[in-house]
C-alpha cells in the first residue's frame, strides 16, 4: 500500500488523512504544558496553512488578545495544562488505539 492510504495502528486514522489541528507549547518531565512565546506568529502561520484547530498551552490563552477578531472566530483553540489533556485533544481515539494494540500483541505472545 502506498504510505497515502496506510493506517497507523496506534493513532486510528489512515497517514494521508491527518487531522487537521496543530500544537505547540513545552512539556515539562512532570507532564506539564508550559507556555511559549510568538503565539500570535504561530496561530497565523497555522491558519495561512488552512489549519483551523490550535492547541496552545493554557498559560498561553490570554495571547489570543493579540490576534485579530477574525482569526479568533475562523479558529478554534484549546488550552491543556497537562500533556495527557493535549494528547486526548489531538488524537482522540489514542486510548482505544493503544488498547487495541496491547490487546492484540498479547495475544501473539
Amino acid at each position: 500500500e502506498t504510505a497515502e492510504r496506510m493506517e497507523h495502528p496506534l493513532f486510528g486514522f489512515s497517514v494521508g488523512e491527518l487531522p487537521d489541528i496543530a500544537m505547540t507549547g513545552e512539556i515539562t518531565l512532570a507532564g506539564l504544558v508550559m507556555p511559549v512565546g510568538g503565539v500570535k506568529e504561530k496561530v497565523l502561520a497555522a491558519r495561512r496553512l488552512g489549519i483551523k484547530r490550535v492547541i496552545l498551552p493554557k498559560e498561553n490563552e490570554q495571547d489570543l488578545e493579540d490576534l485579530p477578531d477574525t482569526v479568533r472566530r475562523e479558529m478554534q483553540f484549546y488550552f491543556p495544562e497537562r500533556i495527557e489533556q493535549a494528547l486526548e485533544i489531538a488524537i482522540p481515539n489514542l486510548h482505544d488505539g493503544v488498547k487495541k494494540t496491547t490487546m492484540e500483541s498479547v495475544g501473539k505472545s
